[in-house]
């Protein structure tokens, strides 16, 4: 249920894990997200589709635009191209307009495929570690160097978040197919 009161919003389980997160923030994700403690990821911009990590649609969201109705049928399961940058260096991160609702324990799955140069790719895949006090920290994991990979998982957890990747081409700058 929406808060009914301008104040009640801070009553929610989600606004008590997320003292710093605006009301904006709280009550733009959908209500049964609301009833969670799970812990918001900057990441999260109000009007992104939420998925459960099955890639479901939460339910309680407004598909009435187009622009909401393009984003859900792009990020059931995210994908897209990413530019790698050359010989080693990592190309600019490539964020999902998706965001995915996690729960404990759950790992998120990143998937490459081959370049444009058929050259390997080494790739990085966000994710989330919890820290000594329980607080989810935002990291960058490796998740390898192939020509392609059908699959690594992350760590995630309890948390609201957009994935996103990295590439380094081994040769030349290129661009690489993924999916997060």
């Amino acid at each position: 249920m929406q808060a009914s009161t301008a104040d009640d919003w801070r009553n929610l389980p989600l606004a008590k894990a997320n003292p710093a997160a605006s009301k904006d923030v709280i009550l733009s994700l959908p209500e049964k997200v609301q009833q969670s403690d799970a812990y918001i990821d900057s990441s999260y911009t109000p009007g992104d589709t939420v998925h459960y990590p099955d890639g479901s649609l939460v339910e309680g969201q407004d598909l009435s635009t187009t622009e909401a109705k393009r984003a859900v049928e792009a990020a059931a399961l995210c994908s897209g191209n990413l530019a790698a940058g050359s010989y080693g260096s990592f190309g600019p991160e490539a964020v999902c307009r998706s965001t995915v609702w996690g729960k404990r324990g759950y790992r998120h799955t990143y998937s490459w495929g081959v370049g444009s140069l058929n050259t390997a790719v080494c790739m990085k895949g966000r994710g989330y570690y919890f820290d000594r006090n329980g607080t989810p920290v935002k990291t960058m994991y490796n998740i390898g160097c192939a020509l392609w990979n059908s699959g690594v998982s992350v760590k995630w957890g309890n948390v609201i978040g957009n994935p996103s990747a990295r590439g380094a081409s081994q040769g030349l700058a290129q661009t690489v197919p993924w999916q997060g």
